[in-house]
């Protein structure tokens, strides 16, 4: 569905240099051994919806460069899908988008052959301060999806994100500000609760506290925490979020630490 560069070796171990990568100042060579993926899969990173699964992840463009390596992350990452046929035998892939082939050697010298068809990136960062980190998606009702994402620079987060996009990919409401420091664990899922409109999600705080996070498409969030919780401030961003949304608020409250690890129902 989605592949990406490698890395190759800068010693020779009895291959060939690989001339069309190699610089002035590097010189690489016709074989690999690379455990980078330059990629982070969404959570959660399949979206089934009526026609296909769409697949999201945070990658670095263009995604066959193996001239651009080195580090970890080499180029700022940006959000991106394709969308395949749910018959996952059929390699069938529905997204639009141009064939995009490359390739590396692998770690035996041999040549692998990769291809990318109907990638579509949402966010277009060029800069390494502005970089997507740990996307998550959630579908709404409506066959809408909610995307968010982290921002961070190499080293720090900057803010978090939101943009709402329909069953093919499509944007229906713009990259937005979720106005929090909504910094959740990376392998952790955007829950939907049905009929509300409400997105939650929750983060353990340094000082013991569990932050119960609340996004709102369509309908109001609470201004008020429930009783017995703490709150932070609030933030509202008026939008049409999705195909029936007024507005998208977020909400963050505070519960005091316990000896129970299950947050409590909402």
């Amino acid at each position: 569905v989605y592949t990406f560069k490698t890395k190759h070796a800068t010693s020779a171990n009895g291959k060939a240099k690989y001339t069309e990568i190699s610089t002035a100042s590097k010189t690489y060579y016709k074989w690999s051994n690379d455990n980078y993926v330059y990629t982070e899969i969404a959570h959660t990173g399949l979206v089934e919806v009526d026609d296909g699964i769409l697949s999201f992840f945070a990658g670095e463009k263009p995604p066959l460069d193996n001239s651009k390596v080195g580090s970890a992350m080499n180029a700022p990452r940006n959000f991106g899908f394709v969308k395949v046929d749910k018959d996952l035998t059929s390699k069938t892939i529905l997204s639009p988008g141009a064939v995009v082939k490359g390739g590396f050697y692998n770690f035996g010298g041999g040549w692998s052959a990769q291809e990318n068809k109907g990638i579509n990136f949402l966010t277009s960062f060029t800069s390494m301060d502005q970089s997507v980190c740990r996307p998550k998606t959630v579908k709404l009702g409506n066959d809408s999806i909610l995307l968010t994402w982290e921002m961070w620079t190499p080293k720090a987060y900057v803010r978090s994100y939101g943009m709402v996009v329909d069953k093919n990919g499509k944007q229906t409401k713009e990259a937005f500000d979720l106005g929090y420091r909504m910094m959740l664990p990376f392998a952790d899922d955007l829950v939907y609760v049905n009929g509300t409109g409400r997105i939650v999600a929750y983060a353990g705080t340094a000082d013991g506290f569990l932050t119960r996070y609340e996004i709102c498409v369509g309908t109001s969030c609470p201004t008020k925490p429930k009783s017995g919780s703490i709150p932070t401030t609030t933030s509202t961003t008026p939008a049409a979020a999705a195909t029936t949304a007024a507005a998208t608020t977020a909400v963050a409250t505070q519960a005091a630490p316990t000896n129970s690890t299950t947050p409590a129902a909402a």
